[in-house]
């Protein structure tokens, strides 16, 4: 059992590790690009953004690891089925993966063939999501509504006011 966990946690580092050097690599050449003239996010702020976001959350887990401490371990599996402790009555659905793939495909090619507005066109999306996630009931419907209106206007008031992006 210690051996497993040393090899674990020899794991984590050189992951951790890698990750630095990725971060910093995408760090370095979005760095050579040049700064986007009239949007504040461009093609070189948000890539070194996220390397400089990623580089930070590494090095945490390196010093995390080096201190002696496991990264985080779960008991049960995050993908149901798999491990000895999968729950028995759980029903597969390949139907709402299939639905959900469906419907991702009609959400990019409404925004990318149409001139349906993102706002209206992402309520839509989450809240068909949602109700083929839940169990069709009226006040889950009701609930993946209002989670679709909140998401989705929080999306766009993200996109449009805090990133400056002009959205369809």
């Amino acid at each position: 059992m210690k051996q497993r966990m040393s090899r674990e946690r020899r794991a984590d580092l050189w992951l951790a590790i890698a990750m630095i050097v990725v971060s910093a690599a995408v760090w370095w050449q979005a760095s050579k690009l040049a700064p986007a003239p009239f949007d504040p996010l461009g093609p070189k702020s948000f890539p070194m953004w996220i390397a400089t976001a990623l580089g930070l959350l590494s090095v945490v887990a390196v010093i995390i690891v080096l201190c002696g401490r496991a990264l985080g371990r779960s008991d049960t599996s995050l993908i149901l089925g798999i491990g000895d402790e999968a729950p028995s009555d759980y029903a597969l659905r390949p139907g709402l993966a299939v639905a959900a793939s469906a419907l991702t495909l009609a959400y990019v090619a409404a925004l990318t063939l149409t001139g349906a507005g993102f706002l209206w066109t992402t309520i839509a999306y989450i809240a068909a999501l949602g109700w083929a996630m839940s169990e069709r009931t009226r006040r889950h419907t009701l609930i993946a509504a209002i989670i679709a209106v909140v998401a989705g206007s929080g999306i766009t008031y993200l996109f449009t006011k805090i990133f400056v992006l002009d959205l369809p």
